[in-house]
């Protein structure tokens, strides 16, 4: 490891605990020679470390590894990645054991007989002699294996079948059977020192017996009663709703905001009247079950100090009669009166924007619109049809007006409109308010044309000298602070909301109508915002952004047997990088963006977000023949994708090969090659065998000699060559007989087929893929052509 990239996985290790400090106590983290220790040896992070500390935050410590090395530590200093931070609660440090490596092993392909149990081989994996394995290309999703297990299922609890008495409740119509005297109120017992298991208790059953009247409870002067909602008598299913006649119920608002209900219900000779009010935000069916209970009274009034969520309340007030309370609570409801209360417009913030008025009031749910009057301060009469405007809009968090006339004084006033049984409702009007619309700054439209790209992105800007003041033109990095367009502010406020003097385009040329805005090279976002500026007053106008990324750095391609990987240092300010194959003889694709290129001759590999690729290491794609791949950086911004400049590599292609040994008479072997395509030239390999493990290369055994099956082809020979190759499954066209004297000379070992051609540099590179071992082994071989032995 270079004295570099040790110190970028230090300064990441840094960073982490740093961030890890601010979730976990110090104590819990690793200490900072633990980390050093981890930096300059990876292995630290395995079982048998010594520093068994390191295991419980190994996991978060080999993906802060990893991102050190791609360049990125934007999830660790942003901590938008929690893994970074979740330590691994099922070490225990001094018990983890190191795993046994598993040796690497090669892919092979085809199986004679299967070997007795004793001499197994290990699973077979595909290698070449071009896959060429690296830290960074490997998957980071094998190096963060999931901290947590699945959670265990909860058992439901058992229940007993034991069924306690029914509690007394006061008996209602809807219910049957049982019947249950007035509630009593006993001193609280101790409990029990082991509490019984709970049981399962079965809702208890009512009959509709009426229990015998009991002496009238008199509440206090003044106090609501003690009775609950549940122990009142609902309606019968299927009755109406009866009305009291002549009663009436009054809503009106209080100083201090609360609302107080007053009814009066005619005189009918009830010794005792319960009245039960119910509220809610939204219409409801005239029934006991759909409002929300809010008061219990004896009283004919009460006052409602729950401000409303919505806007408007309905009411509904219900009458109990009888001889006693007891009795009133199980008699037949009446309906005294049902009334809403719609909520007015309390505030109206005016402000006035260059020509515009502007009138905001927080948002109200269930307003259906507002409607909007004004009219001069010196005029008497406001809410009249011809004052109401933005009649179009529904205004339910505010309106803009133009007026007709500057220098004048305008009142407003706001009535909040609701739907009540389909109709359109008024609330009470609200104050007036009033604002003067000044005689001052005016805004002034500029035009932003884009010119030149890439580095020499410049903008022209131009615009109307207006009849007073000046017009000034910024250039941000970032945009001015939100609320800011169309404000009348004092110069003096501009740099505080964004616009410092230092950023002035057009500081030097005042009085023109044109200035040129460049894009700096390093800045990934450009603002140009106008200011009109009269005296000591600032408008500001509309902000004309733009934005880009970077582009892809020192891509490599990473070829593979199967697939290709994809490695680069991730692009400023880019969200995605896009793969895009194009044919060989395609010209120049600079400025074309992958939605613009010719489906014809270009596809689409892949996209990868940053992080995916901080998982994977890498973009995974698959090229099947020699060609470009141009790599596209992209943001989003304002709902539209930006592409960057692509960067360009040029892939050579991958030709794979393959083979097998067959059977050719007894303890006889011939062999067949195959390719995975046409290839018009001529392939040389090498048959080598080793009498004690496989040959790791052409040097490393001795040759073996065949003979090809075609005619005039008498003589053994070390080399084979051939151009008739054929794909996997087709009929072999040649194949090639082996030594006959093989099994004279060898008893054991194993055979191996070799590539002699090198790999020219910008061709294609040669991989030749080895079947199962078990094929390779001359052991294998002799038990199958004598199985009795010999």
């Amino acid at each position: 490891m270079s004295d570099s990239t040790e110190y970028q996985i230090l300064e990441a290790f840094d960073q982490w605990h740093k961030a890890a400090r601010t979730i976990h106590a110090v104590e819990s983290l690793p200490s900072g020679q633990e980390l050093l220790a981890a930096a300059q040896d990876p292995s630290q992070l395995e079982p048998g470390t010594n520093h068994p500390a390191l295991l419980v935050w190994a996991s978060a410590l080999r993906r802060a590894r990893a991102l050190a090395l791609i360049g990125n530590l934007d999830p660790i200093l942003t901590r938008s990645d929690p893994r970074l931070f979740e330590p691994d609660m099922t070490v225990v440090a001094g018990e983890v054991q190191p795993s046994p490596e598993v040796p690497q092993q090669q892919v092979y392909e085809g199986v004679v007989e299967p070997m007795p149990q004793h001499q197994q081989w290990p699973s077979p994996q595909e290698v070449h002699e071009a896959e060429v394995e690296t830290e960074q290309d490997a998957n980071l999703d094998q190096v963060f294996p999931p901290i947590f297990g699945t959670e265990p299922d909860i058992p439901e609890p058992e229940y007993s079948s034991y069924q306690p008495e029914p509690t007394p409740e006061p008996a209602s119509p809807q219910h049957q059977e049982a019947q249950y005297p007035e509630p009593e109120y006993f001193s609280p017992q101790p409990e029990p020192a082991v509490k019984p298991a709970e049981t399962w208790i079965p809702e208890p059953e009512y009959s509709s017996y009426q229990p015998e009247p009991q002496p009238a409870e008199t509440p206090l002067e003044g106090h609501l009663s003690s009775w609950q909602p549940h122990q009142f008598r609902g309606l019968d299913f299927f009755s109406e709703v009866v009305e009291v006649p002549g009663a009436q119920l009054n809503i009106n608002p209080t100083s201090d905001g609360s609302l107080e209900l007053s009814w009066s219900v005619p005189d009918d000779g009830a010794a005792v009247q319960v009245y039960r009010v119910l509220s809610d935000e939204s219409e409801f069916a005239r029934d006991l079950q759909h409002g929300e209970d809010r008061a219990i009274t004896l009283k004919t009034r009460w006052v409602d100090s729950d401000p409303l969520s919505k806007a408007f309340r309905v009411y509904q007030v219900w009458l109990y009669e009888g001889s006693s309370e007891s009795a009133a609570v199980q008699s037949e409801p009446r309906l005294v009166g049902e009334r809403y209360f719609i909520l007015p417009i309390d505030n109206i913030d005016l402000s006035v924007a260059g020509s515009v008025i502007t009138g905001q009031w927080a948002p109200v749910e269930n307003t259906h619109r507002v409607a909007v009057f004004r009219a001069p301060a010196t005029e008497r009469r406001i809410r009249s049809p011809q004052n109401e405007i933005v009649k179009q809009e529904r205004n339910r968090e505010g309106f803009r007006f133009t007026p007709e006339h500057r220098g004048v004084d305008y009142k407003f006033v706001a009535e909040r409109f609701v739907l009540i049984g389909g109709n359109e409702v008024a609330s009470a009007p609200s104050e007036e308010f009033t604002i003067t619309m000044p005689a001052e700054v005016v805004e002034v439209p500029i035009e932003v044309t884009p010119a030149g790209s890439g580095v020499d992105a410049r903008f022209d800007v131009r615009w109307q000298q207006p009849h007073s003041g000046n017009v000034r033109i910024y250039r941000t990095e970032n945009p001015p602070a939100d609320g800011l367009q169309d404000r009348v502010v004092e110069v003096e406020q501009l740099e505080g909301f964004g616009l410092p003097d230092r950023d002035r385009a057009n500081f030097l040329n005042q009085g023109d109508t044109a200035s040129v805005v460049d894009w700096p090279e390093d800045w990934y976002s450009l603002f140009i915002t106008s200011v009109s500026v009269v005296g000591n007053q600032a408008l500001v106008g509309k902000s004309y952004s733009w934005v880009r990324c970077g582009q892809v750095s020192n891509a490599k391609l990473h070829e593979r047997v199967s697939t290709q990987l994809l490695t680069f240092g991730w692009p400023e300010q880019a969200h995605h990088v896009t793969a895009v194959i194009a044919e060989p003889g395609v010209g120049d694709l600079s400025g074309q963006t992958p939605g613009k290129l010719d489906p014809s001759v270009t596809a689409i590999a892949g996209t990868i977000s940053l992080e995916n690729y901080a998982e994977q290491g890498g973009m995974r794609i698959q090229l099947n023949h020699p060609g470009k791949v141009l790599l596209y950086p992209s943001r989003t911004y304002g709902g539209e994708k930006i592409w960057g400049e692509p960067t360009t590599l040029h892939y050579n292609g991958l030709r794979k090969f393959s083979y097998k040994l067959v059977a050719n008479g007894h303890n006889r072997l011939a062999l067949a090659i195959y390719s995975d395509r046409e290839i018009p030239e001529y392939r040389s390999f090498t048959l080598v065998v080793r009498n004690d493990r496989l040959p790791l290369e052409p040097d490393d055994g001795q040759p073996i000699w065949t003979r090809k099956n075609s005619e005039g082809s008498s003589n053994f020979e070390q080399v084979i060559s051939t151009l008739n190759l054929r794909k996997k499954g087709e009929p072999e066209v040649e194949y090639w007989e082996l030594d006959p004297d093989l099994f004279t000379r060898y008893r054991t070992g194993f055979l191996r087929l070799f590539l002699t051609d090198d790999n020219t540099p910008g061709a294609e590179v040669n991989a030749l893929i080895d079947p199962n071992p078990e094929q390779l082994s001359l052991d294998q071989w002799m038990r199958h052509f004598n199985p009795g032995g010999w």
